[in-house]
């Protein structure tokens, strides 16, 4: 994907639920939201790029390259409606996804954002 790759946790089947998480963490910090997702959810937690078991590609690794990434990846998911859940740098991710598309984002919870 762009020439790097991107590791997704994806579990669960029905609505997606889209997960991510700050910076310097991985899709690891939500572990336990995931775990007790209740029935007629999808959980997609990528690790951002440059993070966790996601590609490490010679960037700035700016806001702008954060959302090029998360864009393709939900792209090739097939993802045009999402619940968002953020955390700290993934705050500012959600943010301008919202802003851009604001008819593919159902709602959102933000924690410790930027």
């Amino acid at each position: 994907m762009l020439g790097s790759t991107i590791h997704v946790v994806d579990v669960g089947s029905g609505s997606p639920v889209l997960f991510l998480h700050g910076n310097p963490t991985s899709s690891y910090l939500w572990r336990h939201a995931i775990d007790r997702r209740p029935p007629g959810y999808r959980c997609v937690a990528p690790d951002m790029i440059g993070m966790g078991l996601s590609g490490k590609p010679d960037l700035a690794y700016r806001l702008s390259d954060h959302l090029e990434y998360v864009d393709a990846l939900l792209d090739s998911l097939g993802l045009t409606e999402v619940v968002v859940v953020a955390h700290d740098w993934g705050v500012a991710v959600a943010l301008d996804r919202l802003r851009r598309f604001p008819d593919q984002v159902r709602a959102v919870a933000f924690m410790e954002g930027h």
